[in-house]
């Protein structure tokens, strides 16, 4: 398992173990639409659900990814959101390949959509996992838009997603974030009460999604910041938040864990099933040090680790912000001619895509969970578009641009994790690309064996062979077995390999059980043959060679008693001329015929 960004500092209870090895043919990407209430009295949220899973892809197309806003009327002559970004692997509406399949549920950061990670989680299926991301509704980055802007446009142009009627829009502050909270709410308690549902109502759901190819009982779950404190509060339970853990989730991983004050809130001291967390050694949102914290709350006993990524920042785990970064700059490129100019930076008829690049460039409005140039490569600020002066325009977006380049520069206010100015992005040398392929690496190797749900493969043949002897012979027969994660599956048979098998067809029932107790079951078939059918095929072997020898043989029933005495002699006869009349080939057949003459017990 590759560590090459990985500081792994503490493992308990359980070595790493090979991942698993079900490589899917292709991925499949699907929506489906669930209501789950929320917490507060009368909503019914609407709660979109990203699945990726692995798939016989036929020429599907490539799954998009975009804001659900997308293409959505905007008054007041402004342009629709137009962003979006194309899948690495992904094909939408793919069918299903193979199973059964465990599920791994995705818990987004707040404010977050899990669209945001898309190219870690096509990755995570692509290894042989059903990947399951509700939008935590009331607590996305779409809530946030359609509250900017209402607020932008001073009356409801998107109604919030939970059910409820909203009278009055919020306002803008001074720093032209939507305020007091509308869609978006800010309620903790609330949220997590909601996040801890969404789990539980698609683990509910996806058995029938994917007629019953998906084993609900056997799931993990993954999460990133608040999402995280998900995952540990499904796993644990909260007293403070009214949770109780589910049973079905039997593993968790988490990546730039919440706030001290929010993760306690979880029963740390009741998570007892295996546990993977990470975080940023940059991560000036929540300090890896809030990792370690929640890490230590957890039983000695229960298998658990944390690792520190270096280089990494707070959203240095989010997978396509920097492909929405430029595809959001580049909707600004009115005319066509590849770079952004400061003029059409300025431009304000696209209000739901320049909003993407304060969020994506500067960390707005927190300014602390990393920004673009911190964790982004050089081709997202330059292809296809070029929107450096966009970024550089972007105040704390920690980008500049100068007759001799563009580079980092530090921000207007707040801390930076890069000194180095004019350096070309990632400042920190890390990029989100590199990243994806160490967390799904970590996800693959952790739940693999955790969730392993396969039965082992057995593989054998059918099996045939010449009776020695009135009552049969002994029989010996290949069999083994291959596992996705156990590589030496138990194998017993029944009668076993060497076994004494009568003239006739025996059936044989192999059983394979990997370490996980998971069994799979194959019958095949030892046929013995008899006197009757060793005869003909020995008339079958001399045909050609000598048609005394053929005539000699031909003819007889050896089941019949007066025909069997007649074949016992035609045979010690056939011994004496075969050495006659076909001296290259009588050895062979001469032990034919006396084993023959043995199973007629001549």
């Amino acid at each position: 398992m590759s560590r090459r960004r990985l500081l792994l500092v503490t493992l308990v209870m359980g070595a790493v173990m090979p991942a698993s090895a079900v490589a899917a043919p292709g991925v499949g990407h699907r929506v489906e639409r669930i209501e789950v209430p929320g917490a507060a009295a009368g909503e019914q949220r609407k709660v979109d659900v990203h699945l990726w899973y692995p798939a016989q892809t036929a020429g599907e197309p490539k799954t998009v990814y975009t804001s659900a806003l997308f293409g959505k009327p905007l008054p007041n002559n402004w342009e629709p959101l137009s962003w979006s970004v194309e899948a690495e692997l992904a094909r939408e509406g793919a069918p299903l390949s193979g199973g059964p399949y465990a599920p791994i549920v995705f818990s987004h950061g707040a404010n977050n959509d899990p669209i945001d990670y898309a190219h870690m989680l096509e990755e995570i299926a692509a290894a042989g996992f059903v990947v399951i991301a509700p939008t935590h509704t009331n607590n996305t980055q779409d809530d946030v838009r359609r509250d900017y802007i209402n607020a932008l446009a001073g009356q409801r142009v998107f109604d919030c997603e939970d059910g409820l009627a909203h009278p009055t829009v919020p306002t803008l502050n001074a720093n032209g974030f939507p305020n007091p909270p509308d869609c978006a709410k800010a309620s903790v308690p609330n949220s997590m009460t909601d996040r801890v549902r969404d789990v539980d109502a698609v683990l509910d759901n996806v058995p029938a999604w994917f007629d019953g190819a998906v084993d609900a009982t056997q799931a993990g779950v993954i999460g990133h910041s608040r999402g995280t404190v998900t995952a540990l509060t499904v796993a644990g339970g909260s007293t403070v938040w009214g949770t109780q853990p589910d049973p079905r989730v039997k593993a968790i991983m988490g990546m730039a864990i919440g706030a001290v004050a929010i993760n306690n809130n979880a029963n740390l001291a009741n998570i007892h099933v295996p546990t993977r967390l990470f975080a940023g050694r940059l991560d000036s949102n929540t300090a890896f040090a809030n990792t370690e914290a929640a890490f230590n709350q957890i039983p000695a006993t229960t298998d658990k680790a944390w690792a520190i990524v270096e280089k990494a920042t707070h959203r240095s785990f989010d997978s396509t912000y920097c492909a929405q970064l430029q595809s959001a700059g580049a909707a600004l490129d009115t005319d066509g001619d590849k770079i952004v100019s400061p003029a059409e930076a300025a431009a304000t008829n696209r209000p739901l895509d320049k909003w993407n690049v304060p969020l994506i460039a500067a960390s707005y409005p927190g300014l602390a969970s990393g920004k673009a140039s911190n964790y982004c490569s050089l081709a997202t600020f330059t292809t296809p578009v070029n929107i450096e002066q966009l970024v550089a325009a972007t105040r704390n977006a920690e980008y500049a641009c100068s007759a001799a380049g563009c580079g980092w520069a530090p921000p207007q206010d707040g801390t930076t994790v890069c000194t180095v100015a004019g350096a070309a992005p990632p400042c920190t040398g890390l990029d989100t690309d590199e990243v994806k392929a160490d967390m799904t690496e970590e996800a693959v190797a952790f739940f693999g064996p955790r969730l392993d749900i396969r039965a082992p493969e057995i593989h054998v043949a059918d099996v045939t062979v010449n009776a020695a002897g009135p009552t049969g012979t002994t029989a010996s027969y290949a069999v083994s077995a291959t596992d996705d994660t156990d590589p030496s599956p138990s194998v017993t048979c029944t009668p076993p390999s060497g076994s004494v098998f009568a003239i006739g067809s025996t059936n044989v029932t192999c059983t394979a059980t990997d370490a996980r107790g998971n069994a799979a079951e194959k019958t095949f078939t030892v046929t013995v043959l008899g006197a009757g059918p060793q005869l003909a095929n020995l008339v079958t072997a001399i045909v050609g060679e000598s048609p005394l020898l053929r005539a000699l043989l031909s003819g007889f029933d050896p089941q019949r008693p007066l025909q069997r005495a007649v074949a016992c002699v035609s045979l010690r006869t056939f011994t004496t001329l075969a050495r006659l009349l076909a001296p290259t080939r009588a050895a062979a057949w001469i032990t034919d015929a006396n084993r023959i003459r043995a199973v007629l017990a001549c």
